[in-house]
């Protein structure tokens, strides 16, 4: 799932996630049903009295709702949001959920009604979405006239090239290269004009947008082409490419996924076919990652080495520290992260590498080094990803311990949610659900209750 960040109240110690006992909570649910539960969530929503908060909780609630495909319901929901902001975010979500659904009428009309203007807005992110439902079922036509509606060039292009990567993913390549050669063209003043053309009566067109998204529809195409297993193909389309550039991230794609699948020939040879200068850098590393993981690390480290000396990058050794960690040798994997002078290999290594240290145990020592990332959003994102491996391994309360001692509040919550998610996806619904209600912050119990509700559905 990805998290909005919600709130700013932090979480009380973990004994009193266990064991406190909130005054004023909603009844609870004897049969814990999913609807029960959402009905429990909405409830702690009245108990909220800022109402950001409390549009947080009736954002989740929307979502909960479409995932058990009550969209009145989730209609009814969406309107008790007072935020602009956050209502034009359910709208969209409602439109979302009325594509998959394959009502695609309503999911335009919900999409059109939303106000929203921002480049990443709410209504443009709802109209692409429903064009890649409708590639998905086949409607090819009407999903290039659904875009139509996005009146930035830009983001209009964008979906264009979605459009076409989501057919690539049906199987239909022929179909996919034909929609990715139309970002290219101007379909857009043809005879038939859609019902959905601008109301100015301008199309705004810009070239530079079109062949941008146009290679990149062409190397999503060949990436998709290599993951089923047609490199010979892939390698077509990617060397088709009119940019050097993207020609080059093409055949990268490709030599990643040889790798991916332990081909260590055939990335090598897919690599030298790269044009662009230290364009094959990404496309070796992932040859030294492949062969850290099959067990080689002298053959890897010699490679990373090699690759040092030409390129100046010392990602290789990314791949070298955790395959050490994999084996058990947690200091060999240390020393080979303190030699990074990178900051972003530091920060793979770590995320790497800390998964390991927790499963042997050591969460002091995984935690330090997430700590070393210096982005917050991956260290944040880093920090999540533990806490749900924790629960995988049933050492729940050390999540919560978790969750509990970050600095953040709002990280703190996201942890949580993610928790309680984890414990209900893996058959704990019951201890999810008690946790759940008993967090001391209305906000943060409607929206844990919501999501665990979402899990049963």
């Amino acid at each position: 799932m990805a998290y909005r960040s919600y709130g700013y109240r932090s979480l009380a110690v973990v004994a009193a996630v266990w064991f406190a006992m909130v005054p004023g909570a909603q009844a609870a649910c004897l049969d814990h049903t999913n609807e029960c539960l959402l009905a429990e969530a909405l409830g702690a929503a009245e108990e909220i009295g800022d109402s950001f908060d409390r549009d947080e909780v009736f954002f989740e609630g929307v979502e909960t709702y479409l995932a058990f495909g009550r969209i009145s319901e989730a209609r009814e929901t969406s309107l008790k949001i007072a935020n602009p902001i956050t209502y034009a975010e359910a709208e969209r979500t409602i439109a979302e959920g009325l594509a998959s659904m394959g009502d695609f009428d309503g999911a335009r009309a919900t999409a059109f009604e939303i106000l929203d203007s921002r480049n990443e807005s709410a209504r443009i992110r709802a109209f692409e979405a429903i064009a890649v439902e409708e590639a998905r079922a086949g409607i090819i036509e009407s999903a290039f006239e659904t875009v139509i509606a996005i009146d930035n060039p830009y983001r209009r292009s964008q979906a264009q090239a979605a459009i076409a990567e989501a057919i690539a993913l049906t199987g239909d390549l022929d179909a996919a290269i034909r929609a990715a050669t139309r970002i290219a063209t101007d379909y857009w003043f043809n005879d038939g004009q859609p019902q959905f053309k601008i109301a100015s009566g301008v199309v705004s067109r810009a070239s530079e947008f079109d062949d941008y998204w146009f290679y990149h529809a062409l190397v999503r195409i060949a990436a998709i082409q290599s993951q089923n297993g047609n490199d010979v193909g892939a390698i077509q389309t990617a060397r088709a490419i009119p940019d050097l550039v993207a020609r080059s991230i093409g055949l990268t794609e490709i030599a990643r996924t040889q790798a991916a699948r332990g081909d260590i020939e055939a990335a090598m040879a897919t690599a030298r076919l790269v044009e662009a200068a230290y364009g094959d850098l990404d496309a070796l590393l992932a040859v030294v990652g492949a062969i850290a993981r099959m067990g080689d690390l002298e053959r890897a480290t010699e490679l990373a080495r090699e690759i040092y000396g030409s390129y100046g990058a010392d990602g290789g050794f990314v791949y070298v520290a955790a395959s050490r960690a994999a084996e058990g040798d947690m200091e060999g994997a240390l020393t080979e992260i303190a030699e990074l002078t990178n900051l972003e290999s530091k920060a793979l290594a770590a995320q790497e590498v800390a998964a390991k240290f927790a499963q042997q145990g050591d969460l002091a020592g995984a935690v330090a080094l997430i700590q070393q990332i210096p982005e917050i959003g991956v260290r944040d994102e880093t920090l999540r990803h533990l806490a749900v491996e924790l629960v995988g391994l049933g050492r729940k309360d050390e999540a919560l311990t978790l969750a509990n001692e970050t600095g953040s509040s709002i990280l703190a919550n996201e942890l949580i949610y993610s928790v309680l998610e984890a414990m209900a996806e893996q058959g704990d619904a019951g201890d999810a659900i008690y946790l759940a209600r008993h967090l001391p912050d209305a906000m943060a119990r409607g929206i844990a209750l919501a999501i665990i509700a979402r899990v049963l559905s």
